[in-house]
């Protein structure tokens, strides 16, 4: 059966850390941690291993596998944060980022071996703050396809949020403006990701989005790939 990405809380998704470095992953961020969520888009690898300051984050025999998330929390400071392939064992990303405390942090990797695509996004509510009484979800889209595709996203068939329309691969420069979360009413959506000529590569059934709760949709995967075709993943995300 296919891997899916999870609806999971990122703290749920903890579970799939086995062996962690000893100076990290504590369980919660009340005192001198960030929260580091890890999504593993990366086409040319089965899996890949996550690291701080060299240290592997997940259990060299259990890394992180496509399409699948991860959560440890880091200890404050500047931290050398690494993506390699479980496989190769190649560099795949390498960032510095400082770490605050009680921030949450989320490192997507995608693309494939000829072009990765890396960025970690900060995680906060900024200008959306989604309450109960309005019913509202925060959500944000990346495209993390190695085909380069201009993609747009739809909401029971109707572009609901412009900043999804005629999105161009995710980088570090477009981040800056793509982690923000957007406002979207909590509903069940189908979710339709269409090229710029209109052409649907991909949708979704029955995606919730509940109320005050925060979200990454993700375009992953090649259209020519058999086994990693378009897939869209949908990531719980913590925020603060």
């Amino acid at each position: 059966m296919r891997k899916v990405l999870s609806y999971l809380s990122a703290f749920m998704l903890s579970l799939f850390l086995l062996g962690c470095s000893s100076d990290d992953n504590y369980t919660d961020v009340s005192n001198l941690v960030g929260g580091y969520t890890m999504v593993n888009a990366y086409e040319s690898e089965g899996a890949v291993v996550f690291a701080a300051d060299g240290r592997p984050i997940q259990n060299l025999y259990y890394p992180l596998p496509y399409q699948m998330v991860g959560y440890v929390n880091l200890w404050e400071g500047t931290r050398l944060l690494t993506v390699h392939g479980a496989h190769s064992n190649k560099v795949l990303a390498n960032k510095t980022k400082k770490i605050e405390n009680k921030q949450f942090y989320t490192s997507f990797i995608g693309g494939n071996e000829k072009k990765a695509v890396n960025f970690i996004t900060e995680d906060k509510m900024a200008k959306v703050n989604p309450f109960n009484e309005a019913k509202q979800s925060g959500v944000r889209f990346f495209n993390l396809s190695s085909d380069e595709v201009i993609a747009t996203v739809e909401f029971n068939e109707k572009p609901l949020i412009k900043e999804f329309v005629m999105r161009p691969q995710d980088s570090e420069e477009t981040v800056l403006r793509s982690q923000e979360f957007r406002a979207l009413d909590s509903n069940t959506y189908k979710i339709t990701i269409k090229d710029k000529d209109g052409k649907e590569l991909v949708s979704k059934e029955n995606v919730k989005l509940d109320a005050s709760r925060f979200y990454s949709i993700i375009l992953i995967g090649s259209k020519d790939s058999s086994e990693k075709p378009y897939y869209i993943g949908v990531v719980n995300q913590a925020v603060r």
